[in-house]
């Protein structure tokens, strides 16, 4: 039971961070200059689902995909 939740969260995860590439960035592996992608999307995802979702999470979320 917890090997599938750990599953369930790593693909979340790689899923977050494969959107906020393709969409947030344009498919670029850095965000323009000037743009608070992250720190913009942390706080909707924050108030739509509460914590875990911080700057630094989708950061690194980011960067595992």
């Amino acid at each position: 039971m917890l090997r599938n939740s750990n599953t369930i969260s790593l693909r979340m995860y790689w899923e977050i961070g494969k959107l906020i590439i393709e969409e947030e960035q344009d498919g670029e592996l850095r965000a323009k200059y000037g743009k608070s992608v992250l720190k913009n999307l942390a706080a909707q995802l924050s108030l739509e689902f509460g914590k875990g979702f911080n700057e630094r999470n989708l950061n690194n979320m980011r960067l595992f995909s």
